[in-house]
């Protein structure tokens, strides 16, 4: 491994690590045995039916819920899923690789400016800590839709109660 950054924990034990200077997603199954999972090891932004054949750009953050493992990736920008069945076919459900910033909405049209944290609830709805617009965000994997879940842009203050803000939440 060359920079593990993120690991993932199945229901079976097998644990997931984003290994982030190659570009690649390791599996280690329950009996040790470390394989790559997804990523050809090229630096990109590639989707694929065919995990080994996608290209991932500094896989960091990962959560997994419901044989979906969710990655965050391309320096805190965008959220993919790998699908843990299969082929493992690789896609991106929210946020852009070009450049930083925010955007609610659509994958086509949501950004986001470094996601320190991510968690799936049992609803399969995934949460992810939007650290300098200072936001927790809600990406519907479905729909792919993203929205503000709590927070206010561009407010780094650490308030409690019905309109809490955040700085830099991670």
């Amino acid at each position: 491994l060359d920079w593990p950054h993120g690991i993932a924990i199945n229901a079976d034990g097998s644990v997931y690590i984003s290994d982030r200077n190659i570009n690649k997603i390791r599996w280690l199954n329950p009996v040790r045995y470390l394989a790559t999972f997804a990523g050809t090891g090229a630096a990109g932004h590639g989707d694929s039916v065919t995990g080994t054949l996608a290209t991932f750009d500094k896989p960091e953050l990962m959560a997994w819920r419901n044989d979906v493992l969710y990655v965050v990736g391309d320096r805190g920008k965008v959220v993919r899923t790998v699908e843990t069945t299969g082929t493992n076919s690789v896609g991106c459900i929210a946020g852009q690789y070009q450049d930083h910033g925010w955007g609610d909405g659509g994958a086509a049209t949501s950004k986001f400016n470094m996601i320190h944290g991510i968690a799936v609830s049992s609803a399969d709805i995934v949460y992810v800590s939007d650290a300098w617009n200072y936001l927790i965000r809600k990406i519907d994997p479905t729909t792919k839709i993203t929205s503000t879940f709590a927070g206010t842009r561009g407010v780094s203050t650490s308030d409690i109660g019905a309109s809490p803000t955040f700085n830099a939440p991670r």
